[in-house]
């Protein structure tokens, strides 16, 4: 027997509200994407309708439908996953304000950020229901 609802039971608040990732002091605050962040479903659907040629043809040009597939990732985690963040500086090492279009850059131009913001997204441990949790629901 195994306990299921131990191993992989979510908190459906942390999913939909957020948590923080440090990336080198660079705090992004994430929701899932998937599990009960049914936005970001939504998102990829919507951020897909613009790719439908590509990905129809992806057996004539394979790379056009990877890069396809990355901007319509980018794009619903633009639109649903990423919902902030804190201490992101700019080329010009100012503070950079938080706006789709400005994560959009950062994550095309900084492929290692969004290697670990798309791992971090579906890592199940950092939306897990926690005793900590408990206690504030019981609050």
């Amino acid at each position: 027997m195994s306990n299921l609802y131990a191993k992989y039971e979510t908190a459906p608040e942390k999913e939909r509200g957020g948590v923080p990732v440090d990336i080198d002091g660079a705090v992004f605050h994430i929701r899932r994407a998937g599990g009960h962040n049914r936005a970001y479903r939504y998102a990829l659907a919507i951020a897909a309708r613009g790719f439908s040629g590509v990905l129809k043809n992806a057996s004539d040009n394979p790379q056009a439908a990877f890069d396809a597939q990355d901007d319509i990732t980018q794009m619903a985690f633009a639109e649903a996953v990423v919902i902030g963040w804190d201490g992101v500086d700019g080329r010009d090492g100012q503070p950079l304000e938080f706006s789709k279009a400005n994560f959009l850059d950062l994550v095309r131009s900084c492929a290692p950020v969004w290697d670990q913001l798309r791992a971090a997204a579906i890592d199940d441990e950092r939306f897990k229901a926690t005793l900590e949790d408990a206690k504030q629901l019981g609050e």
